[in-house]
């Protein structure tokens, strides 16, 4: 009996789950994604790719299914949740913020929509291409980990607005997940989070990424950024912190999978010099001439909205400040040396006590003060809406 049950888990570790969802309009962009993962694992055993799907025509469809049958694996569509009247609210997705859709709440009621026996999925965004086998990814082991993925960075307004999450708090980029679907049930996941959604009315920055970080905070692992190269934290112009540029030369050069953030602005932006442009020539591009799109018009994938003009610095004005500077650097090089290595112990010093007054000051309060007036207004408590040690 026992050799049968490890027979069982053996083959149900060789069958490899993946899980896409998107509506009509990324239909191709989910195609090439899935054209990129048949194609660098051809040595795994089985793939089965599930695909939440919101309105694809049967021409899509028809050409996914070609796509699969061509390298013999399969493709299973599922029918999309009806997210609002589950979460039992409006979602507002904020028309001025990239291209997100209410096909990204999709993932987080996979535990009913999927079979009931599956044990664990892996979730890939449609705007990524996969470039090596996943084979190591999906046997990785998660411990306690509802869900694993790539640590992201945290921009100011996470911090600022609308969150109950800290600096120090892990928050993963939602756009790869390795996903233990048993814990994801034990825990009964999906009821906490409508509860959070219900908590913000139906507005979470970052939409269901801010809801699987808040809500399964302490039960996230955290994987290699291999696994999730993120094309946007490329873009010059964009800020992210300097630990998130640290980057070795293997993710940079040779990540297993890219994700390529905004990729209808990227489209536009092809025929521009520049790096974020190139790594759409080099490699969207290149699997789009192989899949049955190709040849196909991309203005239905072009940016909705016109580009913003390109933002032109005014000069640096001349300060008192920066005379001074100018001047001890130019005259007095020993003690412009004595000053730059004092501002800078000076400069961290002040830097440790403010990060130590944030943490145990500022964000708890700013925390408890937004949850007081959440639960005012909806009577619900963040408290209610993650997972308790049981």
């Amino acid at each position: 009996m026992a050799f049968c049950l490890k027979r069982q888990q053996k083959d149900d570790e060789a069958c490899m789950n993946i899980l896409y969802a998107f509506d009509d309009l990324f239909a191709e962009v989910a195609g090439i994604s899935i054209l990129s993962l048949f194609e660098n694992n051809k040595d795994a055993d089985e793939i089965n790719v599930y695909a939440i799907c919101d309105g694809v025509s049967d021409i899509n469809k028809q050409r996914l299914i070609t796509l699969s049958e061509d390298y013999g694996r399969k493709i299973i569509f599922l029918d999309a949740p009806d997210v609002e009247k589950i979460a039992g609210t409006a979602i507002k997705i904020q028309d001025n913020y990239t291209l997100c859709a209410i096909s990204s709440f999709y993932r987080l009621f996979i535990s009913s929509i999927l079979p009931p026996d599956m044990k664990k999925i892996i979730y890939i965004d449609s705007d990524t291409t996969i470039h090596g086998s996943l084979s190591e990814l999906w046997n990785m082991e998660q411990g306690g980990n509802i869900v694993s993925g790539v640590r992201h960075f945290k921009p100011k307004a996470y911090i600022n607005q609308q969150t109950f999450l800290k600096r120090r708090d892990l928050y993963i980029n939602a756009g790869v997940m390795l996903i233990n679907l048993d814990l994801w049930r034990f825990y009964d996941v999906e009821a906490k989070f409508i509860k959070f959604i219900m908590l913000m009315d139906g507005k979470i920055l970052f939409y269901d990424q801010g809801v699987l970080n808040t809500v399964l905070k302490g039960y996230i692992g955290c994987i290699d950024r291999t696994w999730n190269y993120v094309e946007m934290v490329q873009r010059k112009k964009f800020f992210v912190p300097r630990k998130v540029w640290d980057f070795k030369v293997q993710w940079r050069e040779n990540p297993v999978i890219r994700h390529y953030l905004q990729i209808r602005y990227r489209i536009d932006d092809a025929e521009k010099s520049g790096e974020n442009s190139s790594w759409i020539r080099k490699h969207w591009y290149k699997w789009r001439e192989m899949s049955p799109w190709r040849g196909l018009p991309l203005e239905h994938l072009r940016s909705p909205r016109p580009q913003s003009a390109e933002h032109t610095a005014n000069p640096k004005r001349k300060t008192i400040r920066s005379s001074i500077l100018h001047f001890t650097e130019k005259n007095c090089k020993p003690l412009y040396s004595l000053l730059s290595r004092l501002g800078i112990y000076l400069k961290a010093f002040l830097r440790r006590i403010k990060r130590f007054f944030r943490e145990a000051v500022t964000e708890p309060l700013r925390i408890r003060k937004y949850n007081k007036h959440r639960q005012k207004v909806t009577g619900i408590n963040i408290k209610d809406c993650r997972i308790t040690t049981l």
